[in-house]
């Protein structure tokens, strides 16, 4: 999009997004009904059933156990735990599961113009971090590394190293990262 334009997007969108926002409010209601708590009558929801880790996930949860990391299976089906300080998460994909991601999402929560800073620095490292790769979802930044694995025996070794490009990748970031200041502060 060319820089000329954007104005008259903007202008679009202060137009659209309140008429939005009051059609979807007069139409709440509708959608939703008018609801009440539920009476002491009503049946309990019956228990959570907790599944059984799938073989592939067990792997993953048997390596992260013997670190000492305390994993545990989200309600995706990816494998959650904390690396000092660091929630991240190996990314599961059930087509290829010689495949794994590791995510340590929302490293930072960027503010209203810090985009533009925080994307340099995603670049250093993505350059500079073997197998790195960094991204901005919903004004947060995320690390991530992925990598290939021939047998399930072979994970520990490409985990461990995944592991390290990981934490350098968020440490590096967070070493150069300088949010926008405001000059109303």
């Amino acid at each position: 999009m060319k820089l000329s334009a954007l104005p008259a997007v903007l202008l679009c969108l202060t137009m659209t997004v309140p008429a939005m926002a009051q059609s979807a409010t007069r139409s709440g209601a509708s959608l939703f009904g008018n609801r009440s708590a539920p009476s002491d009558d009503a049946p309990a929801p019956p228990p959570v059933e907790e599944k059984k880790p799938t073989a592939a996930q067990q792997v993953y949860l048997d390596h992260l156990t013997e670190l000492g990391l305390d994993p545990r299976v989200d309600e995706d089906g990816d494998i959650h735990y904390v690396d000092e300080g660091i929630d991240c998460f190996i990314i599961i994909d059930n087509d290829d599961e010689q495949f794994f991601r590791l995510v340590a999402p929302g490293i930072v929560k960027l503010g209203l113009f810090d985009n533009i800073g925080a994307t340099d620095d995603i670049e250093v490292v993505c350059r500079s971090v073997k197998c790195a790769k960094g991204m901005i979802v919903d004004n947060h930044v995320w690390i991530s590394v992925e990598s290939f694995f021939e047998s399930r025996e072979d994970f520990a070794k490409v985990f461990d190293r995944c592991r390290g490009s990981l934490a350098l990748g968020v440490e590096t970031f967070l070493e150069i990262y300088e949010p926008v200041k405001n000059d109303d502060n």
